[in-house]
């Protein structure tokens, strides 16, 4: 095993090891997004130099999403769209395809969806999933 391959599997174990990034979901959703974050992480990282600050900002924009999917049931529109921005905004920074003027949509769409379907259309958004965009109202 290279390196880079070690240093990525002890990231991928330390996603499962902090309950603090799933712990407003309930079991399944937070399975569901730990596997997601994992399999992601060695698509996002390119080298070895690369892997820490990669790691750190999954391990963030799980956080966010975790506090979203969370707490959306319980949102209002507005708090709804703030909160999203601030996935978009985590995302952002890890280079995810997901597309801010769908953001709009994403927040009516959610309205009255049970967590474990925002995680679902969430995570599709984020990798910009021709299904999700497409429900949405895209191309």
């Amino acid at each position: 095993m290279s390196d880079l391959e070690q240093l990525i599997q002890s990231e991928q174990q330390r996603l499962y090891e902090v309950s603090s990034l799933t712990d407003e979901m309930d079991d399944g959703d937070a399975q569901v997004l730990l596997e997601w974050a994992s399999a992601q992480l060695p698509q996002i990282v390119s080298d070895v130099d690369d892997v820490e600050k990669k790691a750190k900002g999954l391990r963030r924009l799980v956080r966010t999403i975790n506090s979203y999917v969370g707490q959306v049931e319980n949102m209002g529109a507005d708090e709804r769209q703030v909160e999203l921005e601030r996935v978009y905004q985590s995302a952002s920074e890890l280079n995810y395809p997901a597309q801010d003027n769908f953001m709009p949509a994403l927040v009516n769409y959610f309205d009255g969806l049970k967590s474990g379907d925002v995680l679902t259309i969430l995570i599709g958004w984020l990798e910009n999933d021709s299904l999700i965009t497409d429900e949405l109202g895209g191309e």
